[in-house]
């Protein structure tokens, strides 16, 4: 994540200004998008065309010629709440480039474009809905479109996989003693009434909701590397992970919920359930590049920063040092000497523990402080004095209650 987002500032955006586009989509979009991949990059490429139209038309009206737009699609698979939510976040370059003429050259210059209105972001997300019906009705995967009413046809997949992912992006439990039922919530007070989604540069059209309200100015780069890791940041964090007395997990929710919701609560089972639903399939690229940005485009090696090389080898620099990466991420120097200011450098790694109660004892460190932390576990049929048998048998129970009779020919 951090690497990713340090490569994409240093190396890819220009020094211009980026605005965040989202959309997000309807559950039965988000089930299909889930497998089938092909027709996920027909649709992201919809998408990503009818908001290029936004910058090219207006670039058109200001007398601008054959403008081309850039961006890069994150596609994110999970929610704040561990569900199956396919939506994409895009960047794009906050305006578009295009050839100008000075002194009989031709130069790529930059334009900057307004930000867009709220009837903007409406025009554009209806254009997306409308694009997106037709070319489902042409993979014959939608029939008798009706305006809130729509019936969606899907191709047969692995029906366990179709069990988990339909349940996860409902927030329901698919296998199990709680199978069918709700995700269990921790401190929510009251139901809610159903909002319609509403905010500035903002729109919400039978489940299509495009948000296009955060941007980033040119000189902002840090601002730029913090979207990027947000953009590119994984679907747990390990640090809101706990577990109860009974053993069950609780995930913290990194906002809580106007009902007063602040935990999800699963067993460990419907934990790995959950897990399960936002791995995506093989070949499933979640990140995409557009424009001026994609990789054989012809403008795109004037346009982005140039790479750092090395003196003495002479290649490309891709890889940034961990020690790097955390200054960067968290503005600490892991790698700085208290005493002299200087830094630090690998010499050796010792892993003989004669040298190293040598060197703790000229150091004055205690012998308890050695070998106190607990060496990684094998496994379990390895290590059979450690293996409760009991916990087999717990565990082949829960599971025997998981699945129905029509998948038991399937194991």
């Amino acid at each position: 994540m951090p690497q990713t987002a340090a490569h994409l500032r240093d190396f890819v955006f220009p020094q211009i200004g980026v605005r965040q586009w989202v959309l997000s989509l309807p559950f039965p979009l988000r089930y299909l998008l889930s497998f089938d991949n092909k027709t996920l990059s027909i649709l992201l490429r919809i998408y990503v065309r009818a908001v290029s139209s936004f910058y090219k038309l207006k670039a058109k009206k200001q007398g601008i010629r054959n403008p081309k737009t850039g961006a890069i699609t994150f596609i994110q698979r999970f929610g704040g709440s561990l569900n199956l939510n396919i939506h994409f976040h895009t960047l794009f370059l906050d305006g578009v480039y295009f050839k100008n003429k000075k002194l009989n050259k031709e130069s790529i210059a930059f334009k900057k474009i307004k930000p867009p209105s709220i009837n903007e972001v409406r025009e554009t997300n209806l254009k997306i809905k409308k694009r997106f019906i037709r070319a489902l009705r042409k993979k014959e995967l939608i029939e008798d479109y009706e305006e809130g009413n729509t019936q969606f046809i899907f191709p047969e997949f692995s029906p366990i996989l179709e069990k988990g992912h339909a349940s996860s992006i409902q927030r329901k439990i698919a296998w199990g003693k709680r199978k069918g039922k709700k995700v269990l919530l921790v401190g929510k007070l009251y139901d809610l009434p159903w909002e319609e989604f509403s905010g500035k540069r903002s729109s919400y059209i039978d489940g299509f909701s495009l948000h296009a309200n955060v941007a980033i100015g040119k000189k902002n780069r840090e601002g730029l590397e913090r979207l990027c890791r947000y953009t590119t940041r994984p679907a747990i964090a390990e640090s809101r992970l706990t577990k109860d007395s009974e053993g069950s997990i609780l995930y913290e929710l990194k906002k809580p919920y106007k009902d007063g919701t602040t935990h999800v609560k699963f067993s460990q089972l419907e934990f790995m359930e959950k897990i399960m639903c936002l791995i995506p399939p093989p070949r499933h690229h979640l990140i995409r590049f557009h424009g001026v940005l994609a990789p054989n485009n012809s403008w795109r090696s004037s346009i982005v920063p140039k790479k750092k090389i090395q003196k003495k080898t002479g290649k490309n620099v891709y890889w940034i040092p961990w020690a790097e990466l955390l200054k960067r991420t968290f503005e600490v120097d892991s790698l700085s000497c208290k005493k002299c200011n200087h830094t630090m450098k690998i010499v050796a790694v010792i892993l003989e523990q004669k040298i190293i109660q040598k060197i703790m004892n000229c150091l004055g460190i205690k012998e308890e402080r050695l070998g106190t932390e607990n060496p990684s576990r094998g496994s379990p049929q390895k290590e059979s004095g450690d293996f409760d048998e009991s916990h087999e048998f717990e565990y082949q129970n829960e599971y025997d209650d998981c699945f129905d009779a029509e998948y038991s020919d399937q194991f």
